[in-house]
């Protein structure tokens, strides 16, 4: 009960983490990402940018230690949303 219990924050997490970064593609993009903007450029990543792409250069970056970085700041909070649950479960009592 408890192994699911972790397997569900878990997903739950990571999956805030994915629609973080999904969203950081028309939050940090020039033009929202929606619009075609002359030499903007597109940036996907959350907390740190993973891609980026376009410029006056019309480079394409892809840093794959920003895409750890952003799995670790992840599973970082996993764990302290973990430990917060079971603290507020610990002091619950035990018919919680």
């Amino acid at each position: 009960m408890a192994a699911k219990r972790i397997i569900v924050w878990v997903a739950v997490s990571i999956s805030l983490f994915i629609i973080a970064n999904g969203a950081s593609y028309f939050l940090r993009s020039s033009g929202y990402g929606v619009i075609q903007v002359n030499d903007g450029i597109l940036r996907v990543g959350f907390p740190f940018v993973m891609f980026e792409r376009g410029g006056i250069d019309g480079h394409e970056l892809f840093s794959a230690s920003a895409a750890l970085g952003n799995l670790f700041v992840a599973s970082i909070t996993t764990a302290f949303a973990l430990g917060i649950g079971y603290l507020m479960k610990r002091t619950a009592g035990p018919d919680a």
